[in-house]
């Protein structure tokens, strides 16, 4: 696999604004984000035998306002707790590794229920290829019953890239690349008014 199992995920969530890039672009840079809350949100996830992720218990619930942009950085971390994000953003990783994200309401996926741009850095350089531990991310709609579906694909077979050279929207993976996955978990969170 070229990297250890996920086994713990932390979630950090920071309010704040964002200068939208063009059409067409799935890639933001960290100066199109300007942070108004020094307090982050954080939600952990375990998972057990199975490889099925839930909330830790006494992690309070995780609300997050419609409408506003929020800096998502996702942290994986292996059995014995050690952070294991790098393992892929090695060089022969990154091409086989894709977060993908969906709103969920009542387990069925909500079309354009959020927005997200990736913004994975290396070094002080913004990948240009989209990997997903770091991004921006706004809730669209307004509903009850919800959760952030994470999915991290792995392919086992070439990239992550279609016949045009473009990676997969952030929401829309295609059949493909979902062959096989490393976890999906599903974040529960309710929606500020």
């Amino acid at each position: 696999m070229g990297h250890d199992i996920p086994t713990k995920i932390a979630c950090r969530f920071t309010e704040g604004y964002l200068t939208e890039p063009g059409i067409g672009s799935i890639n933001v840079a960290p100066s199109a984000f300007a942070s108004s809350s020094s307090d982050p949100l954080v939600k952990l996830l375990g998972s057990d035998e199975y490889g099925t992720f839930f909330p830790l218990q006494g992690s309070t619930p995780l609300k997050l306002k419609k409408g506003v942009w929020y800096k998502m950085e996702i942290f994986l971390f292996d059995a014995e707790d050690k952070r294991i994000n790098l393992q892929f953003l090695e060089p022969d990783q990154i091409e086989k590794h894709q977060f993908f994200f969906n709103l969920m309401s009542k387990n069925s996926v909500v079309p354009k229920g959020i927005s997200y741009y990736y913004s994975d850095f290396i070094d002080g350089q913004l990948l240009e290829t989209p990997v997903g531990f770091t991004g921006y991310i706004r809730v669209n709609e307004d509903l009850e019953d919800t959760d952030l579906r994470l999915m991290l694909v792995h392919l086992k077979k070439g990239d992550k890239y279609e016949a045009d050279g473009k990676p997969n929207p952030f929401d829309k993976p295609s059949p493909r690349v979902l062959e096989f996955g490393d976890l999906t978990a599903y974040l529960p969170f309710q929606i500020d008014k």
